[in-house]
């Protein structure tokens, strides 16, 4: 009879203890860590950028949530 008792309230325990974690997951859900936003390949076509064209995408990147871009030159013959 004891085991059953230590057993249930050592249950009733852990189902408490997890449902104190449902905040920071759902605070994860709203504030995502940078780790975890998404990245992207960002492609330059023959050096056809300029500082404003620059920075006009990477304010447009993070305004939707991307934490990273790869940047890739490619040239292609005229």
């Amino acid at each position: 009879m004891k085991i059953f008792r230590f057993t249930t309230v050592g249950l009733m325990i852990l189902s408490l203890l997890s449902c104190s974690r449902e905040p920071s997951l759902i605070q994860g859900f709203h504030h995502p860590p940078e780790s975890t936003k998404p990245w992207v390949y960002w492609y330059w076509i023959s050096d056809n950028i300029s500082r404003q064209g620059i920075t006009r995408d990477l304010e447009a990147m993070a305004s939707i949530g991307i934490g990273e871009a790869f940047i890739g030159n490619i040239y292609l013959d005229n």
